[in-house]
């Protein structure tokens, strides 16, 4: 399903950028990023508003006691760390593909915090058998400000890398004249 849905929004990429590629501008590594973006954001909704295949049970469960799941099990399976693992990871993700386009990092936590309660929210009220807790909020904060730092650090690389090619460039058009 994921699939047929990143290649949908492929699509729909293509054709919002299409003016621009007629126009021969450099847009490709544009294009790029909103596809990702898109893909980022819908996997996220894929994943997290899916009902519970196994014993679904369309209970509304709502934990807003931080850290709680610690001393509970609650949580995938039962296993917090899986489910503290899976949530900085794919609030990472869309970390540093909004740090590729902003240095704002507040606006990313905005933006991923926003989408974070907005999952938790409809998991508890859409009664998808699954726990809405302050946690997996917490945790999507943290993903995010570690996904934008590590974005912040490979655009200083890659800048660095084009700073240091031009100098290299430039002293070998010296040598040549």
């Amino acid at each position: 399903m994921f699939l047929v849905l990143a290649a949908v929004l492929a699509v729909a990429v293509l054709l919002a950028y299409l003016p621009a590629l007629r126009a021969r501008r450099h847009v490709v590594g544009r294009m790029l990023w909103v596809w990702a973006t898109l893909c980022w954001g819908s996997g996220v909704l894929l994943i997290t508003l899916v009902p519970r295949m196994w014993g679904f049970d369309p209970a509304r469960t709502l934990s807003l006691i931080p850290f709680a799941s610690f001393s509970g099990g609650l949580g995938l399976g039962g296993s917090v760390l899986i489910e503290v693992v899976a949530n900085c990871l794919m609030f990472g993700i869309g970390g540093f593909l909004l740090g590729l386009a902003t240095d704002k990092t507040g606006l990313i936590a905005t933006i991923c915090v926003g989408l974070a309660l907005f999952v938790e929210a409809c998991q508890y009220a859409l009664a998808l058998g699954r726990v809405a807790s302050i946690d997996d909020v917490f945790w999507a904060c943290i993903g995010s400000l570690v996904g934008a730092a590590v974005a912040r650090r490979f655009k200083k690389a890659r800048r660095r890398r084009q700073f240091a090619g031009t100098r290299i460039e430039a002293a070998l058009g010296e040598q040549q004249g």
